[in-house]
């Protein structure tokens, strides 16, 4: 029963979680939608405006980046002992049985479900992110080159 409370305790703390991916999710959306305008925009002020925009917007999602992977690191450790300490028992036993807890089955799931889902925006947003570096390096030599 001492893993069924740490677990009650986990999931806030996996909510909390999600909450964060999900505003990453957002900032990586509009930050692509931002370069999209920013690419295509003539006017030199609107564009500066949305580099302004693009800068604050990355630097928001490196800082979500970093707080969601120590967070999701925290939970690994929170989590690792439990999961040690079933498969300990459990093996004690040797149970031919299969059955494996919920409160075990939702930690797993609910940590490798984070981490995947954290992996894939960053992956996405780090192509966007280079496309509008490669961009930002052409624009610099096209003014030098002018």
């Amino acid at each position: 029963t001492r893993i069924e409370m740490e677990c009650k305790e986990f999931l806030p703390e996996v909510y909390d979680t999600w909450s964060l991916i999900d505003k990453l999710s957002t900032n990586t959306i509009n930050f692509r939608e931002i370069y999209d305008l920013y690419k295509y925009e003539r006017s030199e002020n609107k564009q500066r405006h949305y580099f302004d925009q693009l800068k604050n917007l990355d630097d928001t999602i490196y800082k979500l980046s970093y707080t969601i992977h120590q967070r999701i690191q925290s939970l690994e450790n929170f989590v690792q002992p439990m999961l040690n300490e079933y498969q300990r028992n459990r093996s004690r036993e040797q149970e031919s049985n299969n059955y494996v807890p919920a409160y075990i089955r939702i930690a797993e799931n609910q940590l490798n479900s984070l981490k995947s889902s954290f992996k894939r925006i960053i992956i996405k947003h780090n192509l966007n992110s280079i496309d509008y570096q490669n961009d930002l390096k052409q624009s610099i030599e096209n003014s030098k080159n002018n």
